[in-house]
């Protein structure tokens, strides 16, 4: 389905930058004005995790961000932590950080992951006493409750949480905090696929997606769009579909992509650094970028989240938003 009239852009900020020495507070805050004072950016996001990929706390930056700007959304892309958290605190800390915010929080849930780029993952999940095979259900509960909350006191039960009649306050600014799921099931294991698609379509107000090729999104968006018309009965025509993608600008072609993966490789380690430079980054020219991200936005993606692969994050942010942005925006709209 065509959604070009409705895209936007979000820029991603590396809060784990700051353990690599790729960012620094100063640099992103930085960035956040910037992107503030622009049109072209609609929102600003920063990562979660907690013990597996160590960063600044994602709600305790976003709150920081929160009294800097008046405009941009503001978002965790994604909470991978969610299924740690225990669902009342974080739905509490999340309507609070929207009340601050003036209603302009985007809530994007997701479960980390024990393969290959997860970090310390097993470590993270025995420290919090949780099974990772269960963050699934875990990551579903933080997403009814959080839903549930926004319209009074909580009745909920599920295999891992009990709740009646619990009032959670404040309320969110929003009536309904939007909430998108990610997905980025192995194209190879249809059941996964189809797990990871049907809670999307069955849950989100949108779907957020990364770690494939334009080629795949296309193929994984086409299934999204079965498991709507089945759990809906159609397709919503506000439901978004969006992008976690890196970019690396530089008229060198050999510097972007040698600058990138030496970003991801300190990021995420080398096996999936490799991996991502394959299917997840474009890096090079401004005319190369730009038609990367259009694949993208021909498969279906109508919000495209950008992280800045390099260690020159302002250079790196001034001309991703002149040479990328604008005129992929001016271009589609």
């Amino acid at each position: 389905m065509s959604t070009r009239s409705s895209l936007r852009f979000g820029l991603t900020l590396s809060n784990r930058g700051i353990m690599t020495g790729a960012s620094t507070v100063e640099d992103m805050f930085r960035m956040v004005a910037a992107a503030e004072a622009t049109d072209v950016w609609d929102s600003v996001w920063v990562g979660d995790s907690i013990l597996a990929k160590p960063r600044v706390d994602s709600i305790c930056l976003l709150s920081s961000i929160a009294a800097r700007t008046e405009r941009v959304r503001l978002g965790v892309a994604c909470l991978a932590s969610a299924p740690l958290r225990h669902p009342v605190l974080l739905a509490y800390q999340w309507a609070s950080l929207d009340l601050i915010s003036g209603g302009r929080t985007i809530f994007v849930a997701c479960m980390g992951t024990g393969t290959a780029g997860g970090g310390a993952f097993a470590k993270e999940f025995e420290v919090f006493q949780v099974r990772p095979e269960v963050r699934a259900e875990r990551m579903e509960d933080a997403v009814n409750v959080l839903r549930l909350a926004s319209a009074g006191p909580v009745t909920y039960h599920s295999d891992h949480l009990h709740l009646d009649n619990v009032a959670i306050e404040p309320r969110p600014k929003q009536a309904a905090v939007p909430i998108w799921i990610t997905s980025n099931p192995d194209l190879a294991k249809p059941r996964n696929v189809e797990r990871g698609l049907r809670r999307a379509a069955r849950l989100g107000d949108g779907w957020m997606v990364g770690s494939h090729t334009a080629e795949g999104v296309a193929e994984l968006s086409g299934e999204l769009d079965r498991y709507l018309e089945e759990e809906r009965g159609a397709i919503p025509p506000d439901f978004v579909r969006s992008l976690y993608y890196n970019v690396c600008l530089d008229r060198d072609a050999a510097k972007a992509r040698d600058e990138a993966a030496r970003f991801l490789t300190a990021y995420y380690g080398p096996e999936f650094a490799q991996a991502e430079m394959r299917r997840n980054v474009a890096f090079g020219d401004p005319a190369t970028c730009q038609q990367q991200v259009r694949r993208y936005i021909d498969a279906g993606i109508n919000y495209i989240l950008l992280r800045l692969t390099s260690y020159d994050q302002i250079r790196q942010f001034e001309d991703v938003t002149e040479h990328l942005v604008m005129p992929i925006l001016k271009e589609y709209a």
